[in-house]
């Protein structure tokens, strides 16, 4: 039997506004990742795309404030159109590799097969588009057993090794209505239904491990989740946006927490490296007029030794 929840206004509460330039008056954005020479590369909302090189210097590659980053190492993207598809941009020069793409709305990622991902306005609707433009949908609400495509909301997606790809859905990012439901789904966008959609783990957020409200993101729920990242042997890293840590689900369902963030700080993406986790935190206590969310970038090692690489200051 498939289930059917009524249509949400939830999404309308935190769905990233669009924020172009230095001036940005929304939700903290997501994205950071690590080249094959070191270097950090996150996005500021208030400010734009940052990169920290191993050296320690901190360059902006650009001034687009876009809530949501995918890294493009083969550079498929590189001769897309600056803007393109409704929602997303390219943020590095043409023909530049690996490329940066940016969305408005939405979360995003580049597959294994050099193709981009996204849930569709935050819905179970999850779309393949080609560099060619070419638009195609891999899994949709029913192979989730839903009937509404608006009934929950993905504010995560990222790509493991083997080309699975993975999202983080909440069954209502309204605070007020929220059941605290939360599920991390695999999805191989290749396979045929009823194997193209399996469920990882459902509330992976452990019930003895939920910070009281008081501590809580932005008088956010404390499910609320952003950026996640697979490493090599399919563990799925979760930037528990709403409880200010990071979780770590394995292939067989077990969850943890492996990085805490005290307040003001909190997680909304996280990348991975040899074993190192980096993880981009967001000040969302002390916001400056019109250049909200400072934010900074934190490194677990693969020894659990947590050091702060960059914080972007707000003058």
């Amino acid at each position: 039997m498939r289930r059917h929840i009524v249509s949400t206004i939830a999404l309308l509460a935190l769905t990233p506004i669009l924020a172009i330039g230095g001036d940005a008056h929304a939700h903290p954005g997501s994205g950071v990742f690590v080249d094959n020479q070191g270097a950090v590369i996150f996005v500021d909302t208030g400010r734009g795309v940052w990169q920290l090189a191993p050296g320690g210097k901190l360059t902006l590659l650009s001034d687009a404030a876009m809530h949501w980053l995918a890294y493009d190492a083969a550079g498929a993207f590189a001769s897309a159109p600056d803007q393109f598809g409704e929602w997303f941009g390219r943020t590095t020069p043409p023909g530049q590799r690996p490329t940066l793409v940016s969305c408005s709305d939405f979360p995003c990622t580049i597959g294994r097969d050099g193709n981009l991902y996204f849930p569709f306005m935050h819905g179970l609707t999850i779309k393949r588009r080609t560099p060619a433009g070419d638009e195609t949908i891999v899994a949709a609400p029913r192979d989730f057993g839903y009937d509404d495509e608006h009934a929950l909301g993905v504010n995560g997606i990222a790509c493991g090794p083997d080309g699975t790809l993975y999202i983080v859905v909440l069954d209502d990012l309204h605070q007020s209505r929220a059941s605290a439901d939360h599920w991390l789904y695999a999805i191989d966008p290749n396979a045929e239904a009823p194997h193209r959609v399996r469920l990882v783990k459902k509330n992976f957020i452990p019930p003895g491990e939920v910070i009281p409200p008081s501590e809580r993101h932005h008088e956010s729920i404390p499910q609320y989740c952003r950026g996640l990242a697979v490493d090599d042997q399919s563990n799925v890293y979760i930037a528990a946006t709403g409880n200010r840590c990071v979780i770590k689900v394995t292939p067989a369902g077990e969850s943890s927490i492996v990085l805490r963030c005290e307040k003001p700080w909190t997680p909304t993406a996280v990348a991975l490296r040899a074993g190192d986790l980096y993880v981009l935190e967001y000040d969302d206590e002390t916001p400056t007029e019109g250049r909200n969310w400072p934010p900074r970038v934190r490194k677990r090692s693969a020894a659990g030794e947590v050091t702060t690489l960059t914080t972007i200051k707000r003058d």
